[in-house]
């Protein structure tokens, strides 16, 4: 195989392993061939088209600030199934915060009928600095109590889901650079503005 340098066998094992974990399913039962009948009859399995299963996991992100949280879930081809945003109140605290999110999760869950053992984990998109490795909120100073705050650590054990951070326009820069208008770009510089500055 030309594009990839794996044999045919070798990409027959790893489609079955896929298949058969329910990520992907055939598109269609065979292809159109343009070959003559004769040439068809002296060889084997016909190709099948095959495409990714979108209801077969799910993903939940999430991005606040001061003003408010939004949330969206995704299928596995990355398409949204929900959303929503909420307005937060500038007296809430960080603990508030957190259990307003964890609030949203669970509503989000609630609209969408999927099931909590598709869910693949929960992405948030933080304010403020972030330490990556140990999944806290180092600095954000416009809400109270949020510094050193263990939000990834705190969320999982509410939802009882896997919790992702990084900052948030990070986040978005690593969407726009993949997906986005500036995808395929060599260099891209992000600039995320919002109240405050």
């Amino acid at each position: 195989m030309l594009a990839t340098g794996l044999k045919p066998p070798t990409i027959f094992r790893i489609f079955s392993y896929l298949e058969a974990e329910g990520f992907i399913e055939p598109f269609a039962a065979e292809l159109p061939s343009t070959e003559e009948p004769s040439r068809q009859e002296k060889k084997g399995r016909r190709p099948v088209a095959y495409v990714v299963k979108k209801n077969a996991y799910y993903f939940i992100g999430i991005e606040f600030w001061v003003e408010r949280v939004s949330i969206g879930v995704f299928d596995f081809m990355g398409s949204s199934i929900y959303s929503q945003t909420k307005a937060l109140s500038r007296s809430e605290d960080a603990d508030k915060v957190v259990d307003l999110i964890a609030s949203l999760v669970e509503k989000a869950i609630a609209a969408t009928s999927v099931q909590r053992n598709l869910i693949v984990g929960v992405g948030i998109g933080a304010p403020g600095q972030v330490d990556v490795a140990e999944r806290l909120i180092v600095s954000y100073p416009r809400i109270p109590g949020m510094k050193r705050y263990p939000i990834a650590g705190i969320l999982e054990k509410k939802l009882g889901l896997r919790v992702f951070l990084h900052n948030n326009c990070t986040v978005i820069a690593q969407s726009e650079y993949r997906y986005g208008s500036s995808k395929d770009a060599e260099s891209m510089f992000m600039l995320l503005l919002r109240s405050g500055v």
